[in-house]
């Protein structure tokens, strides 16, 4: 399609300079013009003849490509047929284990049927598998012979095409007396350095026509980018742009805070205090901190900027020193925490030498609860710093709880009702078969502890003082009973959550209260629902890593989604009745 493309701009230019050359008005056109037009259109000529000659070895590149495509489709159908047999296995495998439980060491006739059954699908299934290893080492083998047809014939094709193309050309430099060290390389881009806009330095976007929406926007200078001239700037959200110097505005800088009450000068005069008689460098800039918030009780290392005009000596976090890693005139970095209550706090910086000025940030740092999982199902061991949770073996037993209780928000974006809310990420998904399927909700009580492990059950199905959504049919299970079997055309986690996607509940702290499932930051389902439990009752988050999904972790910071409460008559009509293939084992 490309090339195509080149021959028809090419045919079009050189219909409009014949038409302009039968004009027979050329009277005070010099020669050269008309020369080189009339050269380009031998040029095109021969460029448009081997273009047309490529395409036959394109069709053969094509011809190639589809022979591929069939090799590769049948172990592709292959491939689905395994998985089908896989899955009739599962279900088999499952439904087995079930009677046997039941049987108490008895073989009853439902129990031989569904062994028989188990033992054809896992025939079927060793002899589907077998072919499609068959298939995939024949493709392998061919792998070679597939990149040397593609690649040799699109070789030989460029190899007839550009000799005639350049040929051409040639020609016609020759012609004109045109030379290779004639061709006018385009210039380098326009520096645009400004000495006001230096790493470091605050600035608001202005200007902007295809990115309008970064307009009024704040951001910090990382770098100057010569070649592209244009500076590298950073936004609060962390996402980085290059943006040209007219389009940046530096941020007014703020006067310095005097430590004491009559700072002196030399000589015990007193210093200067008006802006105009102080140095630049004694103008402040706000402070910032890189991230701009962290968990509690976790020391971290954060990155702190601002241009002070000697080297940063000393930085506070609410009145607290830091230890200073490493600094210069314009960054340092520092061990902050651990702190233990959550709060936007006061950032001060101090520079070797100008101690009696300061650069402060009143909320320059803000510290959050993070989610981390307590106590976590039997067959499930959580990581080092108890952020994710794996299971390790069987498809149940994973019902997990958070450590601290969820907080309680005022409000969300886009005059969202407050409530409670909590996201986490699916970080791995096995292949194995399996007709149960994770669920996520809320425990409500002070501390949610049980005698064992063991006494949590197969699923969070049966906690009591609990909400808990999804399962397989997805379900809403309230203080162990399930008061609503939801439409799975809107959400069906067997089915949409894979490994990666982010899930997040909001149970909503309003009239009539309603709880809401989001993946990847779009709301799938939401639901009224009763619960008797007051906002002073501690709500500490469950997920059931159950099924196909065996690692989750919480993810720090979510953004909280807009929830507005209102009737949702899409979710309120009554639950679909169950077809025994709905239910599960």
């Amino acid at each position: 399609k490309g090339l195509q493309g080149i021959v028809d701009a090419q045919q079009a230019l050189t219909s409009s300079v014949r038409y302009f050359l039968q004009g027979g008005d050329l009277d005070g056109l010099e020669d050269g013009p008309v020369t080189l037009m009339l050269e380009m259109l031998e040029v095109f000529k021969a460029a448009n003849e081997a273009v047309q000659g490529h395409t036959t070895t394109l069709a053969i590149v094509q011809q190639h490509a589809e022979a591929i495509s069939k090799d590769y489709e049948k172990v592709s159908r292959q491939c689905r047929k395994r998985d089908e047999a896989h899955e009739r296995q599962g279900h088999y495998n499952e439904k087995v284990s079930g009677l046997q439980s039941q049987a108490n060491g008895g073989r009853s006739e439902k129990l031989q049927r569904n062994q028989a059954k188990l033992q054809k699908a896992s025939d079927e299934l060793e002899a589907i598998d077998t072919e499609c290893k068959r298939l995939v080492a024949d493709v392998v083998s061919k792998r070679r012979e597939h990149v040397d047809r593609t690649l040799t014939s699109l070789l030989q094709g460029y190899c007839v095409m550009m000799p005639k193309w350049g040929e051409a050309a040639k020609v016609a430099m020759d012609r004109l007396g045109l030379r290779d060290s004639d061709i006018v390389n385009p210039p380098p881009p326009p520096v645009e350095e400004d000495d006001r806009l230096t790493t470091g330095a605050r600035v608001h976007v202005v200007g902007l026509t295809g990115a309008a929406h970064l307009n009024g926007k704040e951001a910090t200078i990382v770098e100057y980018d010569p070649a592209a001239g244009r500076y590298l700037v950073e936004f609060e959200d962390s996402d980085r742009k290059k943006i040209k110097g007219v389009n940046l505005e530096p941020v007014q800088p703020a006067l310095a805070e005097d430590t004491e009450d009559t700072p002196t000068g030399p000589g015990g005069s007193a210093a200067p205090n008006s802006a105009s008689e102080q140095e630049p460098e004694e103008q402040r800039i706000a402070v910032r901190m890189m991230p701009a918030a962290i968990p509690m009780g976790a020391v971290t290392e954060v990155e702190v900027s601002c241009s002070m005009g000697d080297t940063i000596e000393e930085v506070l976090v609410a009145g607290r020193p830091c230890e200073v890693l490493e600094s210069t005139a314009s960054t340092a970095v520092v061990r902050v925490g651990p702190f233990t209550s959550p709060d936007e706090v006061e950032v001060e910086v101090r520079a070797r030498h100008l101690d009696r000025y300061l650069r402060k940030q009143e909320r320059g740092l803000k510290f959050y609860q993070a989610l981390r999982f307590g106590m976590v199902g039997f067959n499930c061991k959580a990581s080092a710093d108890c952020r994710r949770v794996f299971r390790n073996e069987g498809i149940v037993m994973g019902t997990c709880f958070s450590s601290e209780p969820v907080a309680r928000f005022d409000g969300g974006q886009a005059g969202s009702c407050p409530g409670w809310y909590f996201e986490v990420a699916v970080v791995e998904r096995q292949d194995q078969r399996s007709i149960r399927s994770l669920a996520l909700g809320f425990r409500f009580e002070d501390t949610p502890q049980v005698a064992s492990t063991r006494d949590l059950g197969e699923t969070a199905k049966t906690l009591p003082k609990a909400l808990m959504l999804g399962y397989d049919p997805p379900q809403l299970v309230v203080n162990g009973n399930t008061v609503k079997k939801t439409d799975s055309k809107l959400w069906r986690p067997h089915r949409d959550v894979g490994e990666g996607d982010r899930l997040g509940l909001f149970l909503t702290d309003s009239v009539p209260q309603q709880v809401a499932v989001f993946q990847n930051g779009v709301e799938r389902l939401r639901l009224p629902v009763e619960l008797g439990h007051g906002p002073s009752v501690p709500r500490f988050a469950v997920f059931d890593v159950c099924g196909q999904v065996s690692g989750v972790e919480f993810i720090d910071q979510a953004a909280i989604p807009a929830l507005v409460v209102e009737p949702v008559a899409a979710l309120a009509a009554p639950a679909p009745a169950s077809s025994d293939s709905d239910k599960e084992v």
